[in-house]
């Protein structure tokens, strides 16, 4: 799979399970990556010597600051600072909704805009084109 088409996937609809499983590769990723660290910080890694160009012997070296790099107690700094891709959709689903509420009210707006400018239009044509006065009845009185 494309990178294009794993992310256009995770921004579908219904693809929480997926963000699901993606977070669990990294997180296996991340546990791998970790364990052949720890695995050359205490058994060492072969490192080839070359002298004038030439490969004069292999050595075994321990890499100290690896070791002390994984013994620093920084194991969930990883994960804590990666962010989720199930967190990043909810937040993309959240943001999205926003617009979506947004331009609702925004469209609510605009009609109301236009019902009150209708009103104010109908009244300035009524003050220029005043319509003709009926011959008003004088009013009904009854006589107690």
């Amino acid at each position: 799979m494309a990178p294009r088409s794993a992310y256009r996937l995770l921004d579908s609809p219904g693809a929480d399970s997926f963000a699901a499983a993606w977070d669990q590769a990294i997180a296996r990723g991340i546990e791998a990556l970790r364990i052949g660290a720890l695995d050359r910080a205490l058994n060492g890694a072969w490192v080839p010597v070359v002298r004038r160009g030439r490969l004069v012997r292999l050595e075994k070296r321990h890499d100290n600051r690896l070791a002390i790099a994984l013994l620093s107690g920084r194991e969930s700094a990883v994960a804590d600072r990666r962010e989720r891709a199930s967190s990043r959709r909810r937040y993309r689903l959240k943001l999205a909704a926003e617009r979506e509420a947004k331009a609702a009210d925004q469209r609510r707006r605009e009609a109301m805009g236009a019902e009150h400018q209708a009103i104010i239009d109908k009244i300035e044509q009524e003050s220029r084109n005043p319509a003709p006065k009926i011959a008003a009845r004088p009013p009904r009185i009854r006589s107690l």
